[in-house]
Order: C-alpha cells, then sequence, then structure tokens
C-alpha cells in the first residue's frame, strides 16, 4: 500500500495485515497487538525497511518532533547529508545520545560536547575516565593499544607502545613548540614566552618550574636558573653524577676539566680549591700544590727604602749574634716554629726579607769601609 501525501510519500509494506485499534487509538502493521501509536512488526516480511520516506524533487524529506505544539528536534535528509538536532524554538534543548538506557554523549544548544559530561564548557569536554597508565586508558587513546598509542587523562599526557611507556615527540617533524602567546622566535625548538620573575619563598615559579613547590624544585625564567628547598635557597648541582662542565667554547678543554671556562671570571666570595672549609679571612683557599708563571702581590705602604734613610738604627753585629745564637733566626722574621702554625704571608716575608737584604748591604758597605782602612793603614 503508498500512501503520498502531498510532497513527501510513506511506503507502509503490509505482507500479512493492516490492523487499526479504535478502541486503544494504536495503529499496528503487521501485528494485531499494537504496543504504541504505531507498531510495524516485520516479522515473516520480505524486507527488511519498517519505514521508508521518499521524495522525487528537490525538498528535503523531514521528520519534526514537537511538544505541546512547539516543535523540538528533527531527523531531515538535505541533499546529501543526514541531519538530528534540535529546532531554534527549543533554545535550551541538547541532543543527547544513550547506550543501555545512560546518557553518553551531549550536544549543548552552544554546540560543545561533552561525553560523561551533561552541561560541557569547552568544544570538548571529556570527565569519567581511568588513569593513564601503561595499562589504563585515561579519557581518550589515539592509537591502537596493541601498538604505538597515546592516552590522555585530566591531568596527564602519556606515549605508549603495546602496553609499555614509550617516547612521547613533540615537534618531531621539525616544526616548534611554543608555550606562551608571545611573537614566535625563528629557529627556536621550545619557546616559553611567558612566566614571572623567578624569587624566594615559593610564590615567584618564573616560566618553568621542575619539582615540587613543597619541596626541592628548580625555576628558570628569561635569565635566571634559581634552586630552592620549600621556600628557602637550596643547591644547584651540575654533573653531580660526573662529567664536565664547560662555559662558553669548550674548543680549548678536554675530557680532564671538570670545568671550564672561557671568558673572564668573577668571584665575589671565597673560593676553596681541594678544601671544604675556607679559614676565616681569606678568599682562596688551596690544599695542595699552585703554579704559576706571574704573581703580583699589592703591598699595604712602608716598603723598607726606611732602613736606608739615617734615621734608621741599624743593629750591630754582635747584637745580631746574640740574638741568631739565642733565637736560632734573624731578628724581625718568623721563626720555623711559627711558620709551621701561621704559615706564610708572601707580601709580608717579601717585605722583611728586602729589608734584611738592605741591612746586609748597609753591613757590606761599612766592612768595605773597615777593610780600606786597613788598607790604607798598612
Amino acid at each position: 500500500m503508498l500512501i503520498k501525501s502531498f510532497k513527501s510519500s510513506l511506503l507502509f509494506v503490509i505482507p500479512v495485515f493492516f490492523v487499526i485499534s479504535v478502541k486503544a487509538q494504536n495503529v499496528g502493521i503487521g501485528t494485531t497487538a499494537p504496543a504504541g501509536k504505531l507498531h510495524i512488526d516485520l516479522t515473516g516480511a520480505a524486507t527488511n525497511f519498517a519505514i521508508l520516506i521518499d521524495d522525487d524533487d528537490a525538498d528535503n524529506p523531514t521528520i519534526r518532533f514537537r511538544k505541546a505544539l512547539t516543535s523540538k528536534g528533527f531527523m531531515m535528509i538535505d541533499g546529501n547529508d543526514f541531519k538530528l538536532g534540535t529546532y531554534n524554538s527549543n533554545p535550551t534543548g541538547k541532543l543527547i545520545l544513550e547506550t543501555s538506557s545512560i546518557s553518553r554523549m551531549y550536544i549543548s544548544p552552544a554546540g560543545n560536547i561533552g561525553i560523561s559530561q551533561a552541561d560541557p564548557i569547552s568544544k570538548l569536554q571529556i570527565v569519567g575516565g581511568t588513569d593513564a597508565s601503561s595499562t589504563q586508558h585515561g579519557f581518550i587513546m589515539l592509537g591502537i593499544e596493541t601498538a604505538e598509542n597515546l592516552v590522555i587523562d585530566n591531568n596527564e599526557i602519556l606515549a605508549r607502545n603495546n602496553g609499555v611507556v614509550s617516547t612521547l615527540f613533540l615537534g618531531r617533524d621539525g616544526s616548534k613548540v611554543q608555550l606562551g602567546n608571545g611573537a614566535d622566535e625563528a629557529g627556536t625548538k621550545l619557546q616559553i614566552t611567558s612566566g614571572n620573575d623567578v624569587g624566594l619563598p615559593d610564590a615567584q615559579s618564573g616560566y618553568m618550574m621542575m619539582g615540587t613547590q613543597g619541596s626541592t624544585n628548580m625555576v628558570l625564567d628569561n635569565n635566571e636558573i634559581q634552586v630552592r628547598n620549600n621556600g628557602a635557597g637550596g643547591h644547584l648541582y651540575l654533573q653531580n653524577g660526573g662529567g664536565n662542565v664547560f662555559i662558553g667554547d669548550a674548543t680549548n678543554f678536554n675530557s680532564s676539566h671538570r670545568l671550564g671556562v672561557d671568558g673572564n671570571a668573577v668571584i665575589l666570595g671565597a673560593v676553596r680549591i681541594g678544601e671544604t672549609v675556607t679559614p676565616g679571612g681569606y678568599k682562596l683557599a688551596v690544599d695542595g700544590k699552585a703554579i704559576c708563571t706571574e704573581l703580583l702581590v699589592r703591598l699595604v705602604p712602608n716598603w723598607p727604602d726606611y732602613v736606608f734613610n739615617n734615621q734608621y738604627k741599624l743593629r750591630g753585629l754582635n747584637e745580631v749574634e746574640e740574638f741568631i745564637k739565642k733565637n736560632n733566626h734573624l731578628p724581625g722574621i718568623p721563626s720555623a716554629k711559627e711558620v709551621e702554625s701561621n704559615g706564610v704571608n708572601v707580601g709580608e716575608m717579601q717585605k722583611l726579607q728586602m729589608e734584611k737584604i738592605e741591612e746586609l748591604t748597609l753591613y757590606i758597605i761599612e766592612l768595605k769601609k773597615e777593610i780600606e782602612k786597613l788598607k790604607a793603614a798598612n
């Protein structure tokens, strides 16, 4: 039987019988006991079409759903496209897909899609997944479970390969990764263009933070690296397990150099080489030998030119002899015991040695005069 109304036609295939239940106002096609307003039973039918809507011209066949005389939703053939949606007369209506009588997917009036989220606030919002791990599939999985795949949960992105954690590549084809909305810098592979200045305690975390804020962490901004420990300054370790550190051009350094600096270095605090404790009052402490081709020591004033001053009191040789016999060292020169205990102040020792050299010069001049007198007397 073919029932055609105006521009669209409805074809009912009735292989056995057609019954209208007037009392119940239900229509049964292929059944004598319709369970709804229209009940179609295809049992024994020669076709699998329960309802066929056909249109032989350019109009778009539509099934419209209304409630209280207000159009709520529709199904439509629009050219080659199939449309399912709500009307603008139903501005708060959602499109909902269900399985097992449970709502699974929502499309909001604004066009946002929610999976297990009735009121999505973004173009795609997914909730209710599992934690991303080598065996858990997160909220989204891209790829095949038994091959390479990527899983995402609410705060993780994990690359896997057949159940084993794999490598996550960003910009593998040569493109760059940029975080922030600053100007694009050509030639960089990773660019972070927004953040704040690093500082203490943990209020300022720079452009990048590695670690836990309440524990040890390292923060970076556009020109600083800072290590912190629970809000206080921490320790920065470079090549803690071995290896070398080069600053500047490493061309002139080799694997035996633990630290190489190409250029000038300024150190305002104390420096320890081979020492764990810097003696108080000193800027450089070296436990071991040191070698140099030139050493300049800037002394305090009072270089011993005063020895040649007429007011300088030069000890007599007899007095010097008595002092040596008693103390086993020259007057004004520290003893071996003092040197062993306190070391040698290079600048001060140079001054004392020059004083003795100048005194020795005066003794030689005096001795020369005595010799000349003896020669003249003979």
